[in-house]
């Protein structure tokens, strides 16, 4: 009977804590040496980039310069409920608040061109509570009346940071990539 149960152990604790240690340390890669090992310098047509979240990630350029991008990406932030939602929040505050970070996205992009980067911005929005497994590409208004409150408040979100991108002379201005339903369904917007 002990032995059974010393038998038991052995396979319900010991065995799956090493296969889960050794699943980790052989899936543990290292991509900095596959990317120092491209040859991106030939490439004269394309852009070299990186893509960089939120204002707080782009202050090391010391990874980025030992790629040989000259590009990057500053990803704006607005937000909705969910894929139906009929409204794009991408400030909290009072206007002073606002003035505020907006100020730190020129900054920020200044900083960026200063150090001899290209600069595209790409404000995006994130749900905050999807429903029936949607996501931003689902993105489409319930009904003509929500559409059009989407709209006036998608328009502030995208008129706000193409202003930052403006003052802070970025080279590239996106819209719309996540938008891939109301890109088809309508298409005049």
């Amino acid at each position: 009977m002990i032995k059974n149960k010393i038998h038991h152990s052995v396979y319900s604790i010991f065995l799956p804590s090493v296969l889960i240690i050794a699943f980790l340390l052989y899936w543990k890669v290292d991509y900095s040496t596959e990317l120092k090992n491209l040859n991106l310098s030939n490439i004269h047509e394309k852009q070299r980039g990186a893509h960089v979240f939120s204002i707080r990630d782009t202050s090391d350029f010391q990874t980025i310069s030992e790629y040989n991008f000259n590009w990057i990406t500053v990803v704006s932030w607005g937000y909705q409920n969910d894929f139906d939602s009929p409204n794009v929040r991408h400030h909290n505050g009072d206007s002073l608040m606002i003035q505020s970070r907006d100020s730190a996205w020129v900054n920020r992009i200044m900083l960026i061109r200063d150090k001899g980067y290209k600069v595209f911005v790409k404000p995006h929005i994130w749900i905050s509570d999807p429903s029936d497994d949607k996501w931003r590409s689902d993105i489409f208004p319930s009904d003509e009346e929500n559409w059009e409150l989407w709209q006036k408040s998608y328009r502030d979100f995208i008129i706000r940071y193409a202003k930052v991108a403006e003052q802070a002379n970025a080279e590239m201005f996106c819209i719309g990539t996540e938008l891939s339903r109301l890109a088809t369904s309508k298409s005049q917007f």
